[in-house]
């Protein structure tokens, strides 16, 4: 018996230059072409590649593709009022049928996304109803907010690649989400086979997408982990790392990987155990070359300029300035290791779990109570360009410490300085150090 290639094949033969083998995309055709060796299977394979296309459900790609269980799926469930699941009816009791955005005569790729959580796919599903769709999954602008777009699906006239690869290759039909919620939970499906630290009814899940980022770090064993465990090797491409790089909306949008790589959010990708050959083998640490590429990553553009200047001030002979330069990326670049251990337990107890403003902070056994503080003076001080701690983030010390007077309290905001700048540099020496010397003395 043939098989689903050898069918194809000899389809696009029958059918000649103009049928199925022309109508592919030269790509899909140079793939097509590679015949496995006889007896073999997929259990053969050398490379596995897995591409994720996510947010899409699969009726919505290729619900009319014949011969899967799309639009016709007799199998697919009745909502209460007996109709099949697609026939969604809105709260005005207005019913519609699945409809195609018609990618090329619309202004769909602009139309941005529909809300995609947890609370709002848990709202939709409607305890195993499924009917509520386009209540729940409504548009956030306001122009479209009426229209029910959660129906709307492409067909081959939209998306003809996608098409060509489903016609010459074996497709899939019976997809679901690994878990009903957000985008980056089904991430970390996709790439560790679970959303929990342990697999525990009481092991928290995590379903938001903010309960696993960047601070907020994962520890349980990945795919790639279980592959290096079985000596197998692995590689993951993408663009970028997922911050923010300081360039334009449009250029970091092109650059971004959309946080499509949650395994940077994984401890053991951080911590490192510093080599045999340096002071401090075998410690645990998070490296200082790690904390600087995140640094330098959230303004690439700023230091990409500040290269350049440096080299235009060499080539001009403007030795000062180009000293200058050198002297800020010298201490700019002297990041230092931090142990493991206190840098986990920092994410975790300030960031993560908040000990501090909940009251459970303790130092040796011993608990911190902020509001016991009196007899002090309180300057909090903050940079207007800060990407690292968002204005109003320090403001918070001063409503922890209560019992300070308020005539002792003092917040301060530094017109043009970022992160770095509030501590170094011009407007720390001519600014920020004058006035914390100053609340010093007056305290004494």
């Amino acid at each position: 018996m043939d098989s689903r290639r050898d069918f194809l094949k000899k389809a696009a033969l029958l059918s000649g230059a103009a049928g199925l083998s022309g109508a592919l995309p030269s790509s899909i055709q140079k793939a097509f072409a590679i015949s496995p060796d006889p007896g073999t299977t997929w259990l053969d394979a050398e490379h596995v590649v897995i591409l994720m296309q996510e947010n899409r459900s699969f009726d919505h790609t290729f619900g009319t593709l014949r011969g899967v269980r799309g639009f016709n799926d007799p199998r697919a469930i009745s909502l209460p009022n007996k109709n099949r699941v697609w026939l969604q009816t809105d709260e005005k009791n207005n019913t519609y049928l699945p409809f195609r955005y018609n990618l090329k005569d619309t202004k769909i790729t602009w139309m941005s996304s529909l809300p995609h959580r947890w609370e709002d796919q848990s709202d939709a599903r409607n305890h195993g109803r499924y009917d509520k769709w386009l209540e729940i999954k409504k548009s956030g602008n306001p122009e479209y907010r009426p229209m029910p777009l959660a129906l709307g699906y492409y067909n081959r006239e939209d998306i003809p690649f996608y098409y060509a690869l489903a016609d010459a290759f074996t497709i899939c039909d019976h997809n679901f989400c690994s878990s009903l919620t957000g985008t980056t939970p089904n991430r970390l499906y996709h790439w560790t086979g679970t959303i929990r630290e342990r697999q525990d009814i009481q092991s928290k899940a995590n379903v938001r997408n903010s309960d696993v980022d960047y601070w907020r770090w994962a520890s349980w064993t990945t795919f790639p982990e279980r592959l290096e465990d079985n000596d197998v090797s692995w590689k993951i491409y993408q663009n970028e790392l997922s911050l923010d790089k300081g360039l334009p909306f449009d250029e970091q949008e092109w650059l971004c990987n959309f946080t499509d790589n949650p395994i940077e959010w994984f401890e053991h990708n951080l911590i490192s155990t510093v080599p045999r050959r340096y002071a401090g083998a075998h410690r645990r640490v998070y490296p200082g070359f790690l904390q600087l590429s995140a640094f330098m990553t959230m303004n690439i553009a700023r230091h990409i300029r500040a290269h350049m200047d440096l080299f235009g001030h060499i080539l001009k002979g403007e030795i000062d300035k180009a000293d200058a330069n050198r002297s800020f990326y010298d201490e700019y670049f002297s990041v230092a290791d931090l142990p493991a251990e206190f840098y986990l337990e920092t994410v975790r107890k300030v960031f993560q779990e908040h000990h501090l403003p909940r009251g459970i902070y303790s130092w040796r056994n011993r608990k911190v109570d902020p509001r016991a503080i009196r007899k002090t003076s309180l300057l909090t001080v903050e940079g207007e360009r800060d990407d690292i701690c968002g204005l109003g983030q320090t403001m918070a010390a001063q409503d922890l410490l209560s019992s300070v007077k308020p005539f002792r309290k003092k917040h301060y905001v530094q017109a043009g300085a970022g992160h770095y700048g509030v501590f170094s540099g011009r407007r720390w020496q001519n600014q920020i150090y004058p006035m914390v010397r100053n609340t010093i003395l007056a305290s004494e």
